[in-house]
């Protein structure tokens, strides 16, 4: 494990910018565990779809494993209706995203327990998005977004066979609502 020496500046500039584009957060939950803090901060009804917005604040404070020490991270989700008790999975996630391995769009990570009480998914798709763009801060520093979709662990063999680019387009054709905490299970064609 790596030692936890955040750069608050970084964090500070991404709350910043948050703010800046959404205004003040609808509500958020601090967390912390294993020396780390992260923040969870959650929109109503921000996104383009009109569904509520959940991101990470605090991963853009510590280097991505796996990237050059200058690639900080934070996550984004979105759900419609709001699924608040998902903060737990993001901040794991996230904590997961800068401590052990790189992750970057198309990968996975599947969590020892459900992404939050009573969910049958218990994984996470890591996707670029367009909608969320790199932020470029002073000393070459970049905080990326990734969109992590809440999967079934059945779709990840799937989505190893086809990749990320085949599933995702298997999902918009079937009209696949990735935002709905309560969807069905569905693999892909």
């Amino acid at each position: 494990m790596r030692p936890r020496i955040s750069d608050e500046a970084t964090v500070q500039q991404v709350e910043a910018f948050y703010i800046d584009k959404y205004g003040e957060p609808s509500r958020w939950n601090a967390l912390s565990g294993d020396g780390l803090n992260i923040d969870i901060y959650v929109w109503d009804s921000k996104s383009p779809d009109g569904v509520t917005l959940y991101f990470t604040l605090g991963g853009s404070g510590f280097p991505r494993a796996g990237f050059a020490p200058t690639q900080r991270l934070e996550l984004v989700t979105g759900f419609d209706p709001p699924t608040d008790a998902v903060d737990k999975a993001l901040a794991s996630s996230i904590q997961y995203a800068i401590s052990d391995k790189p992750v970057a769009g198309g990968h996975t990570l599947t969590l020892p327990e459900p992404l939050w009480p009573g969910s049958e998914m218990n994984s996470f798709l890591f996707v670029e998005s367009g909608d969320y763009e790199p932020l470029y801060l002073g000393k070459e520093v970049v905080v990326s977004f990734l969109m992590v979709i809440p999967i079934f662990h059945e779709a990840i063999e799937h989505l190893r066979r086809v990749g990320e680019d085949a599933f995702l387009d298997s999902w918009e054709k079937a009209s696949v609502p990735y935002w709905d905490p309560h969807r069905r299970p569905y693999v892909g064609t």
